[in-house]
């Protein structure tokens, strides 16, 4: 190392060698100034990919990649982490993305008025209160073809919420923080999941929380006065 040191310090010493790698560096100091400001003036924008370029990238996902460009007649639309649902006019689902546990594998769903999508899991409800599920199904997320009178539901990332039209919730899947631990809750109007809690909107404008809570995401037991459209309420209970 002391060699090349003094190698190095013998050819800074030579007056072309020494403009030479002053110039060099110069031009990498300026080219990095000029990259930074246009990054600052937001001159650097997301690339649009187009479907063959995406494809290119299929096997990173054991999945298709496409995009939705070509969808139409689209009512209503879930995504999981790496796939993508549409719920059409006619009560059919598309879907696309990853399929490596068949969460995409919708196609022969009818009948549909409510979709959701999970980690790796696809929920959908059914116009006379059944869900059906497709998807990964390791912790009983997809346990619900015993379920009836649902009017809603939401997914969390390995868990499923449905609320009844008596204002009681069910749940399947992934507990490990409670957050399926939903059986005593009553005149629930509306219900949410995130990766591991799970929130429902009671009648009086109050709400309830249940799950991880490292973040404080179920401090929610001084809310009140929380309402909903009242076109997007389900209430047949009262």
């Amino acid at each position: 190392m002391k060699i090349i040191e003094t190698l190095f310090a013998g050819l800074m010493r030579l007056p072309l060698f020494g403009m030479f790698f002053q110039s060099g560096f110069l031009a990498l100091q300026r080219s990095t100034a000029n990259a930074m400001k246009r990054v600052a003036r937001d001159e650097v924008r997301p690339r649009n990919w187009s479907n063959a370029e995406l494809r290119k990238f299929a096997p990173l996902f054991d999945g298709t990649v496409i995009n939705v460009s070509g969808w139409h007649d689209i009512v209503a639309v879930a995504a999981g982490d790496w796939h993508t649902v549409g719920l059409k006019t006619d009560g059919t689902v598309t879907a696309v993305g990853n399929n490596r546990y068949r969460q995409c594998n919708v196609r022969d769903w009818l009948h549909i008025v409510a979709v959701a999508a999970g980690y790796l899991h696809t929920v959908g409800l059914r116009s006379d209160g059944t869900v059906v599920a497709a998807g990964r199904n390791n912790e009983g997320e997809c346990n619900v073809s015993s379920w009836h009178d649902i009017v809603a539901i939401a997914v969390g990332s390995s868990h499923t919420i449905g609320l009844k039209s008596d204002g009681t919730v069910e749940a399947v899947g992934w507990n490990e923080y409670g957050q399926c631990t939903v059986r005593d809750w009553c005149n629930i109007v509306a219900v949410a999941a995130g990766c591991a809690h799970t929130v429902g909107l009671k009648a009086d404008g109050t709400v309830l929380a249940v799950g991880n809570n490292k973040y404080g995401q179920c401090d929610v037991s001084n809310w009140c006065s929380i309402q909903l459209p009242s076109s997007k309420a389900n209430t047949s209970y009262t």
